[in-house]
């Protein structure tokens, strides 16, 4: 519910109020996520892989290795899926390119002190490591991006190399972060991360406003910021309400 009613009601209002499209038909594809955002159903699908699986653990009493063992399972076999029939022509391996990350969040989170203190420890070993884990995410995504061959190969391989390319790179910043911690702990990051998701539904629409004049990605920015903050301050009465 997190997901879907802040996507329906700023969508609606993006469809209805400042597209002025009121045919049933938009409508009823906004509710059903026809035309949404890749990250939607996508987000969407993950939350019932997990809590299948979260079911099928607690009802048989299953171990945590377990647990672990069926999540990527169900997201290689996801992953397949999405290599064959779920491919954005303008993007192939967008979907693909992000399967593992949940799932990788999903052990951090778990075993959070332990991986706080790998990603936190300072050695020329570990500077070593994580450097070389930039150059392949950075390498992978320029040979990608950049190689007729790479682009004509079969999708499936195609999007096994992908798995390269965004999750080595946010691993680097998690462990920048890490190390730099008080660059981040400042209330600008916090605000950021508290209207996130706000920010990236509003994005969809507010970045039309982007044009060939430079200033313009920087009004983009305000407007997005401001109505994220607004949304995030009237859906959290909202929700206030609702619960009573």
């Amino acid at each position: 519910m997190a997901v879907i009613v802040p996507y329906w009601i700023i969508y609606l209002i993006a469809v209805v109020v400042i597209k002025s499209d009121y045919h049933l038909r938009n409508i009823m594809n906004v509710l059903l996520f026809v035309k949404a955002n890749w990250y939607i159903p996508y987000i969407l699908i993950i939350y019932v892989i997990y809590w299948f699986l979260k079911v099928i653990v607690i009802k048989f009493k299953l171990s945590q290795g377990v647990f672990y063992g069926l999540l990527f399972a169900c997201f290689s076999l996801w992953f397949v899926i999405v290599s064959y029939y779920f491919i954005i022509e303008s993007a192939p391996s967008l979907l693909a390119r992000q399967m593992f990350a949940f799932p990788l969040g999903i052990l951090f989170y778990d075993h959070y002190d332990k991986i706080r203190l790998f990603f936190t420890r300072r050695s020329m070993i570990m500077t070593i490591l994580f450097l070389t884990i930039m150059i392949l995410g950075i390498g992978m995504n320029v040979l990608i991006n950049k190689s007729d061959f790479i682009s004509s190969l079969p999708n499936l391989l195609n999007n096994i190399l992908s798995l390269f390319t965004i999750l080595p790179l946010a691993i680097v910043v998690i462990r920048f972060s890490c190390v730099f911690y008080p660059l981040f702990n400042n209330a600008g990051f916090k605000f950021m991360g508290i209207v996130s998701y706000e920010i990236y539904l509003i994005q969809y629409f507010s970045r039309d406003i982007v044009s060939s004049n430079s200033l313009s990605l920087y009004a983009c920015l305000i407007v997005t910021l401001i109505l994220a903050w607004g949304f995030y301050w009237f859906y959290s009465h909202f929700k206030k309400i609702l619960m009573k």
